[in-house]
Order: C-alpha cells, then sequence, then structure tokens
C-alpha cells in the first residue's frame, strides 16, 4: 500500500527545480545577449553592470588594470558601432589623442568634433590619454561635450619625481639641477 502522501510530494519540487532551471538559462541568455549591446540598447545598462561586477571582484591590480584596459576599447568599438550605424547616442571612452586641430580631434581613430560648448582640460597634448563624453552624430563623428585628461592608473607615487634645487651657497642666478626624489611611500624605509 502506498502512503498518498509520498506519491505527491515530488510533484512541488520538481516544478521549483524546472522553473530555476528556467531562470538560470534564461539569465545566461540575458547576459549573452547584453554582451553585444551598444549604448542605447535595452540590455546596456546590464552589461555595464556586470563589467562593475566584474572589476570589484578582482583584487590583483594587474588583473584589475588589464580588464579596465579591455573595457576601455570596448567603449571605443562601441563608439564605432554606433557611428557606423549612423545612431545618435550619448557615449563614454576613453583613448589616445592621434591630432588636433581647433575644431576636430582624432581619438583612438574617432573624429571628435570640438564645439563652442565643449570643455576641455588645459594641458592636452597628440599622444595624452583622455576621456571624452559627447554624443555620436550621424556625420560620421562624435560631438564632444567634455575632453578631460586621463590620469595613470598607476598615479605615478612610485616613481622618482624630479625637483628643482639650487646647489647650497650659490646665489639664485635663474639656473636650477634637477635632483632625484624617492618617492614618499619609500622615504625612511
Amino acid at each position: 500500500v502506498r502512503h498518498p502522501l509520498k506519491r505527491y510530494s515530488w510533484r512541488p519540487v520538481m516544478t521549483v527545480l524546472s522553473v530555476l532551471a528556467i531562470l538560470v538559462m534564461s539569465s545566461n541568455g540575458l547576459l549573452i545577449a547584453s554582451a553585444h549591446s551598444i549604448p542605447g540598447d535595452t540590455l546596456y545598462p546590464l552589461k555595464r553592470s556586470v563589467e562593475s561586477t566584474q572589476l570589484h571582484l578582482v583584487s590583483d591590480p594587474v588583473e584589475k588594470d588589464a580588464l579596465e584596459r579591455m573595457f576601455d576599447e570596448r567603449r571605443v568599438e562601441e563608439t564605432r558601432s554606433l557611428i557606423a550605424d549612423e545612431r545618435v547616442e550619448e557615449v563614454e571612452f576613453n583613448g589616445l589623442v592621434s591630432s588636433q586641430s581647433e575644431s576636430v580631434w582624432e581619438v583612438s581613430g574617432i573624429k571628435v568634433v570640438i564645439t563652442p560648448h565643449t570643455q576641455i582640460d588645459a594641458g592636452i597634448h597628440v599622444g595624452d590619454r583622455v576621456d571624452v563624453d559627447g554624443s555620436t552624430n550621424p556625420s560620421g563623428g562624435l560631438d564632444a561635450t567634455h575632453i578631460s585628461l586621463v590620469n595613470s592608473h598607476d598615479d605615478d607615487t612610485n616613481l622618482p619625481q624630479m625637483t628643482p634645487t639650487i646647489p647650497s651657497g650659490a646665489a639664485p642666478s635663474g639656473e636650477s639641477s634637477l635632483q632625484e626624489t624617492p618617492p614618499e611611500s619609500t622615504i625612511g624605509s
């Protein structure tokens, strides 16, 4: 004689397991689909959230820098895709300045249009790494709203600093020499 409860006890468990399996498979599908999204797509915020989570989970500074560089390259590729599709979307990316004129810069191969409203940090030159904020335009470029100089990820705190010094006993003559000063983290060690 079978117990009536025993026969039905697996149904709720199987139902819950089936629902969980469907959720896992569909969320995995969403993650895969979001990986190919670009700014303006419905799944793009999910893609950026996943990237942010990945960065927070990495503790090794070398791996974190490599991941940040990979994400920086993605932002450039996304911007190129938007320009190729002639879509107008807000974008942000960082890259190297390869040319500058009064009205157009080239940053990582992308034509960046400088408007009267573009805010530009002082001291940016060809070869510098910059952050670019703006929106793509249908004419094959990007209208910049802000361009800022990127500080090195290392922040140069471990590099010796060169500071001008005047030799002791010498009268200030307008001449100075450079003397290497160790980084603050190594002073006293």
